[in-house]
């Protein structure tokens, strides 16, 4: 049966029985209370609703807390685990590395990088050391001085294949000269045999520093067809 027009519903979280959880559902009479009552009743479902409102807020919190702890307690741990796979992992196979050396009597190359591949031919590991470079403050000197010597030369001649070269010795993103370009630029001025070139770029490479070095190890596994995967752990990969 509906409720008439002057009636409202309310429900009260009563326990009916021990083995059902439901609601109780009770209609108030609005038009059998004094106005008074009616006001002090209607603030009290007011009360009502924001303690079941705060009830859910707080709710909510203690399981989004729950969750943001759990994941990043879960974050690392598996940092953590993968951590300690990196340092293992770089130590036995350099372990593996200098092994190989000493049983064909013979000493260990020092090298960049290496790897290992097991009997079947099916897994293998890599082993690489890379060194960031930078240049120091005299660099600029020699840079400058590369760069007239550029302009000088090849400017005149042709506009455009000057403005490579001279990309090539300006800095980039970061204000830094770019190690790699001008090492590849050195090889093909000796080629060149222009002395005063030459002279320059060997300068600029005393002015070349490691900055940091960093030592990586990957794992592969062939595929179906063959080839080498690289199994990478990072999440953009997943």
């Amino acid at each position: 049966m509906e409720p008439s027009i002057n009636e409202i519903e309310v429900y009260n979280a009563l326990e009916i029985t021990k083995n059902e959880g439901q609601m109780e559902k009770e209609v108030t009479d609005i038009t059998k209370m004094t106005p008074k009552e009616i006001e002090a009743y209607l603030e009290e479902q007011k009360s009502i609703q924001k303690k079941e409102k705060e009830k859910a807020y707080h709710k909510f919190t203690d399981e989004r807390d729950s969750f943001i702890n759990y994941t990043v307690d879960q974050f690392s741990k598996i940092h953590r685990e993968l951590k300690t796979l990196k340092e293992v992992a770089i130590t036995k196979a350099n372990e593996y590395y200098d092994r190989m050396y000493a049983l064909k009597d013979k000493k260990p190359k020092e090298v960049k990088s290496f790897q290992l591949v097991d009997k079947a031919n099916k897994f293998k590991i890599t082993i690489e050391r890379a060194e960031r470079f930078k240049f120091t403050e005299e660099a600029t000197v020699h840079i400058h001085s590369i760069k007239d010597i550029f302009k000088s030369k090849f400017e005149s001649r042709h506009k455009g294949f000057y403005s490579v070269l001279d990309g090539i010795l300006m800095r980039n993103s970061k204000g830094e000269y770019d190690a790699k370009l001008l090492a590849k630029a050195r090889q093909q001025i000796k080629k060149l045999g222009d002395t005063e070139l030459i002279k320059e770029f060997e300068a600029l490479e005393q002015c070349q520093i490691v900055e940091s070095a960093s030592t990586y190890v990957r794992a592969y596994a062939k595929n179906q067809n063959g080839k080498w995967e690289d199994i990478n752990v990072q999440f953009s990969s997943l």
